[in-house]
């Protein structure tokens, strides 16, 4: 206890523009450079609640209520209640200004506040101001600008970057991942390539805080993480590595003091101590490379112009100290990849839909298979749609692009389900009872659908798992597998997309069979429909 008292005050006493040196520092593969709500959502996670979210929540709270996730770690100096109209109704709007401006210590308030005068433009630095004005607005207003549940739902569908791969209604893509363009001249083979494999949490506490967006997980085999991870390293360089040999011979005892002396563990952990903002500091020396790491300490919007960490104006030496205390050197030399080793990873880099995240999300970059999601509510069952984002399974299992696992927890996964089962819904279709199953259909008539369903050749479409295609062409033309029919599609769907496949998915390749322009190609057509239904309906799914 006396350790960490003697430790709050030599951090009470530092210049206050330093105390968050490493906030959100080195945020690796999970951090969005950028934080995105859903277009509908309100004013407060919109807009100029999008900075306070950013910079601000983890310390204050998400709703400013000083209860974020880092308040504990700052001991007796908590963050402040920015709710509280008695106290901050008597501030004036320049008063907030300057102590985000200029941090805490400029009016005589926590040195634990930090200065963002040199991270963010004076509009950005107003809006911030105006944000946290809006807080202790009032009792009506500060509840009108709370999210609603299904603006909570939309937002989680924006941050996961669902519209960057899929289709969905108007909702266009969003960034959600940090650019790659350095990424080989910041990561170590070795870690890189056990992250891609299992990507894991690399703040404690989030993104920012708490944000939903994450590294998912895309079962990707040692063979495809190896020529990934060679790609990245090898091609996303910028070229300008002549800066090791500052470092030789320098052994960190000054970074040890500097790291102290500027409070980085009020948000980080460090030698079994300190606090969840930012990453383990202790973890750094296996993941970053030093070049890397000490230029970024110096200027974070130098590599990374999304950085999230303030520029403090951290000379260069002193960047240079602390970067060898969390790095220190590494001496084993790592091998050069193959031309086409590196070739492979590109390949997959773009099959995999990478650059829909990482690199600008447009739809111009949207991965080649991932289906068109606008109808999803119509078209699934929730409770196969709760187990397939639980838990993704190749559906066309001949794509290199795959559903990715973004470990979804229930609450998330539940609010998925709400998400496209509410907005997504055709309003075209009355709502009815189809979200559940018919009843067992008459073995007849399923019967009479596996003829059709052979009749049709419906399975050189809707193959089923097992010997791998001959040519990458004879793909082209190829619909999900039906093995999960039964659970996966609801049949009063099933029934309205054989009737007119365009109206659902316009270009779609699926031949309309029984009609055309509304007329009718066969006879009995509604009775075929229904028999094919009923076959589907009777599929088990695959174990």
């Amino acid at each position: 206890m006396g350790a960490e008292r003697k430790g709050t005050e030599m951090m009470r006493r530092v210049n206050p523009i330093l105390l968050v040196l490493l906030i959100f520092f080195m945020g690796g593969l999970t951090a969005p450079s950028v934080l995105l709500a859903s277009e509908s959502a309100s004013k407060s996670i919109t807009e100029t609640g999008l900075l306070f979210r950013r910079y601000c929540a983890v310390c204050h709270g998400l709703e400013g209520r000083g209860d974020g996730p880092n308040a504990a770690a700052l001991g007796e100096t908590q963050p402040r209640d920015l709710t509280d109209q008695k106290y901050m109704g008597k501030l004036s709007d320049a008063h907030l200004l300057k102590v985000i401006s200029e941090g805490g210590r400029a009016v005589d308030r926590s040195p634990f506040m930090p200065s963002f005068g040199r991270t963010l433009p004076l509009e950005g630095l107003r809006a911030l101001a105006a944000h946290v004005r809006s807080l202790h607005a009032g009792e009506g207003q500060a509840k009108k600008g709370e999210p609603t549940p299904e603006e909570v739902d939309a937002r989680l569908v924006v941050e996961l970057g669902c519209a960057n791969c899929h289709r969905i209604a108007d909702l266009a893509p969003r960034p959600v991942a940090p650019s790659l363009a350095h990424a080989g001249e910041k990561f170590q083979a070795p870690w890189l390539g056990a992250f891609l494999k299992d990507p894991f949490r690399i703040r404690p506490a989030g993104y920012v805080p708490l944000s939903y967006s994450r590294m998912p997980k895309f079962r990707i085999s040692h063979e495809e993480v190896e020529s990934l991870a060679a790609y990245l390293l090898q091609r996303l360089q910028r070229g300008d590595q002549g800066k090791t040999q500052r470092f030789v011979g320098k052994n960190g005892e000054k970074g040890h003091q500097l790291l102290l002396q500027y409070g980085c563990r009020s948000c980080h952990n460090y030698d079994e101590s300190g606090a969840v903002a930012g990453p383990d500091l202790e973890k750094a020396k296996d993941r970053l490379r030093l070049e890397w790491t000490a230029r970024f300490i110096e200027d974070p919007q130098s590599t990374d112009r999304g950085a999230a960490m303030p520029k403090v104006g951290v000379s260069p030496a002193d960047a240079r100290d602390i970067a060898v205390l969390l790095i220190k050197e590494n001496s084993q030399r790592e091998s050069k990849p193959t031309p086409e080793l590196v070739q492979r990873g590109q390949a997959l880099f773009e099959s995999l839909g990478c650059l829909a995240c990482h690199e600008g999300a447009d739809a111009a970059k949207r991965p080649e298979g991932p289906p068109d999601l606008t109808h999803l509510g119509d078209k699934l069952q929730p409770a196969w749609l709760r187990g397939f984002l639980k838990e993704p399974r190749p559906l066309r299992f001949w794509l290199k692009a795959r559903m990715p696992d973004f470990r979804l927890s229930d609450k998330e996964a539940d609010a998925l389900v709400r998400y496209f089962a509410r907005y997504r819904k055709d309003p075209k279709i009355k709502s009815g009872p189809s979200d559940e199953r018919v009843m067992a259909p008459d073995p007849a008539n399923v019967e009479r659908g596996r003829a059709l369903f052979d009749l049709y050749e419906c399975s050189k479409c809707h193959p089923s798992p097992g010997p791998s295609l001959q040519a990458e062409e004879e793909t082209t033309a190829l619909a999900p597998s039906f093995q999960d029919a039964a659970r996966r599609l609801k049949p009063d769907w099933v029934l309205r997309f054989l009737r007119d496949p365009q109206s659902i998915y316009p270009g779609t390749k699926m031949p309309d069979f029984f009609y055309s322009a509304g007329e009718p190609l066969e006879e009995d057509a509604e009775a075929k429909m229904a028999a094919l239904r009923d076959y589907l309906m009777s599929l088990s799914p695959r174990r």
